[in-house]
């Protein structure tokens, strides 16, 4: 196995599943709510539910538009803060 691209192939043979592994599992645990969150929302959910960027709902959070905790450096946003909520 000297050839250069054979040894590519092997090793992507080897590391693609294990990426598709590593990121199905944070799709995951991105889409699955924390126990203790309640009717908490991600910024990403609010995006998706209000048809908007990411970076508009932390902005957002960040200037008062939406109601928000932060729980670290991220925001959450209780589902009756949203408008239409």
């Amino acid at each position: 196995m000297s050839n250069p691209s054979q040894l590519t192939a092997a090793l992507l043979a080897i590391i693609e599943p294990l990426v598709t592994q590593a990121i199905d599992a944070e799709l995951q645990r991105r889409e699955t709510p924390s126990q203790h969150a309640g009717q908490l929302l991600t910024t990403a959910q609010v995006a998706d539910q209000l048809q908007v960027s990411e970076r508009t709902v932390q902005r957002q959070c960040v200037s008062g538009v939406l109601t928000s905790v932060q729980v670290g450096n991220r925001y959450r946003i209780k589902r009756e803060d949203l408008p239409g909520g």
